[in-house]
């Protein structure tokens, strides 16, 4: 993942998982108006700290459709470099 200049970008170890899926939200908003990887990279680093978070206690067909999520903006991300 590429170095992120902007610290509402970044996952912070406080972050609950309510306040991950907000942001992974947002960040989606924002990636429909401007594809960016950095915006992409930002998903996907959520999308990891949600899925790894221990009070994210959700059942087995939200956290595979997450885990789905997550490697559909690894290549978004991908895509947005190349």
């Amino acid at each position: 993942m590429s170095k992120n200049p902007y610290p509402i970008f970044s996952v912070s170890g406080k972050d609950q998982p309510e306040h991950l899926q907000i942001k992974i939200k947002m960040f989606i908003r924002l990636y429909s108006r401007n594809q960016a990887a950095m915006i992409a990279d930002a998903i996907v680093q959520h999308l990891c700290a949600l899925l790894a978070h221990n009070n994210f206690s959700e059942g087995a067909a939200q956290r595979c459709q997450y885990r789905a999520l997550e490697m559909h903006w690894r290549c978004l991300a991908w895509n947005a470099r190349n």
